[in-house]
């Protein structure tokens, strides 16, 4: 469905001779012309393999799936933002810090 980030479909691939738990070996031309990641689990053996930009991955725990999925789908920070964000948080301590000392120097 067009507009979607997320979608699910049964695959069934019986008989080509495939170890169990193999994912199709169509899996990686899923993802292979697009900014898609397709994700299979063995209903067998309950690997979990991942295919993104034609490269298949293999073997993923449940944790190091999640962690992937979150580095591909959350943009990455820009060095500019992260010197945006530094510079804001630098400010943000000294105005604490001055916050602070004007408390102490009204208590004395």
């Amino acid at each position: 469905h067009q507009g979607r980030r997320l979608c699910a479909a049964p695959f069934q691939q019986p008989g080509l001779g495939q170890g169990h738990g193999d994912p199709p070996p169509r899996l990686p031309r899923i993802a292979e012309n697009s900014d898609a990641i397709a994700i299979v689990v063995s209903e067998e053996t309950g690997i979990i393999s991942m295919a993104k930009n034609g490269v298949l991955m293999r073997h993923f725990d449940r944790q190091t799936l999640y962690t992937r999925l979150v580095d591909e789908m959350i943009p990455k920070e820009t060095a500019s933002e992260k010197s945006a964000a530094e510079g804001w948080k630098a400010r943000g301590k000294r105005l604490l810090n001055w916050v602070n000392n004007k408390e102490e120097d009204e208590q004395q």
